[in-house]
């Protein structure tokens, strides 16, 4: 007779994309498993089913369990880290010819100067600081500001914020952003459970995984665009800001969950009257959402911020911001820099 694998998942109240402060988040874990019973029934004991609780400061190779759900938006270091020859020397979590990341994080996660010095390093080379015959090659190629993303993104990796905390398997999380220079970070709730085998029947073990993340959005990080692209460099982070649009640009965030978001805020700068961002579901022509007017400024550097409210909607879409313009002859009618899902409860929505 052979073991049939556990159903393990994870139930949560409300938005399943992003989390809010000052908003608790309700969950509850289900196990079923055909030869051990239930979560539910009683059969299976809640000290039985192992749910974590980490916070990650942006998306890594590093972290405990990666989620398929949503793709997670990498820190600017990292892309430009694994663009480069750094992996020759370096392993993210173990030594090679010379220290892992997470040994370089920890040594020098105190030290208020390590990011320039680092960085600096990064850049003319050295030896004598890990081991006498360890030499770290030059890269002359690489800006400051560059070489600055990558170390940053390396002293993320010291395990201060990714340590898991174990969790019941009901309840309500108050989850707040440790760092509120980051935009990018994310909660993930994990729960796992291994049931009993039997006789000459090995266990069986199986995840679930829900991953819950900032409300804030930088626009360069869509999935697709249409007729806009992105400005800056990778290093320049969120400094970066999409932009050159004309009528009918358009850009699709896939998997968004809409639900208890009453409003979106945009941080935008254009010099054109009559523009408005569209949000449409599903696709170009999909139910409009949302429409937010935007006001021109004398200068494209300006940045402003308009706020529209959201239709009610439930569960995932994809969501399609459009840009409109009443003149269907301007270019380069508008620059985004990022957009913000505000909560229902502080938001006067659409009905």
């Amino acid at each position: 007779m052979g073991n049939t694998p556990p159903e393990v998942s994870i139930a949560v109240a409300g938005n399943r994309t992003f989390f809010w402060e000052k908003t608790p988040v309700a969950y509850q874990v289900e196990v079923h498993d055909p030869e051990d019973g239930s979560l539910a029934e009683g059969s299976i004991k809640p000290d039985e089913v192992n749910v974590f609780l980490a916070y990650s400061a942006g998306g890594d190779n590093l972290s405990p369990i990666l989620t398929a759900q949503q793709h997670e938006i990498q820190h600017p270091g990292k892309q430009l880290i694994d663009g480069s020859d750094c992996k020759s020397c370096h392993l993210p979590d173990q030594p090679s010819i010379g220290p892992s990341y997470k040994e370089v994080a920890q040594r020098y996660k105190n030290d208020p100067g390590a990011v320039d010095r680092l960085a600096e390093k990064v850049i003319k080379g050295g030896s004598g600081v890990w081991k006498k015959e360890f030499v770290m090659v030059s890269h002359p190629q690489l800006s400051t500001k560059a070489a600055t993303q990558m170390v940053n993104y390396i002293l993320s990796l010291s395990g201060d914020d990714q340590k898991p905390e174990k969790i019941e398997v009901k309840g309500s999380l108050s989850l707040t952003k440790p760092d509120a220079a980051v935009t990018n970070g994310f909660y993930r709730i994990s729960a796992s459970y291994q049931d009993k085998g039997g006789k000459n029947v090995k266990p069986l073990s199986q995840t679930a995984v829900v991953t819950l993340k900032t409300p804030l959005i930088q626009a360069e990080s869509y999935d697709q665009v249409n007729r806009m692209k992105v400005f800056g460099e990778i290093e320049d982070g969120d400094n970066r800001y999409a932009g050159n649009m004309r009528p009918g640009s358009s850009a699709l965030f896939k998997a968004i969950d809409l639900t208890d978001v009453g409003a979106i805020t945009y941080q935008y700068a254009t010099t054109v009257a009559g523009v408005s961002i569209e949000a449409r579901l599903d696709s170009l022509r999909g139910p409009l959402v949302s429409v937010a007017e935007v006001s021109s400024a004398p200068e494209a550097t300006t940045w402003q911020k308009a706020t529209a409210p959201v239709k009610e909607t439930k569960g995932m879409h994809d969501l399609y911001l459009i840009v409109r313009c009443k003149n269907r002859d301007e270019k380069d009618i508008l620059r985004l820099d990022w957009l913000y899902f505000d909560h229902r409860s502080n938001s006067a929505s659409m009905k």
